[in-house]
């Protein structure tokens, strides 16, 4: 029997950082990228779910 898992494809997820200084954003900024790609989020990464592409914009 299949076991079905509910995902998203195509979504946009954002995601705004604000800091005391210029350096704790960046640092807070790499460390949530190396999260989302690297570790991935949710429960089924081992499965290859809950990776994400980051692309990064300064307003």
């Amino acid at each position: 029997m299949p076991v079905h898992f509910l995902t998203i494809t195509g979504g946009t997820f954002a995601a705004d950082l604000v800091g005391d200084t210029e350096q704790i954003t960046e640092f807070t900024a790499n460390r949530l990228q190396e999260a989302v790609t690297e570790l991935g989020v949710g429960a089924k990464t081992a499965a290859g779910y809950g990776y994400m592409d980051v692309h990064r914009s300064q307003v």
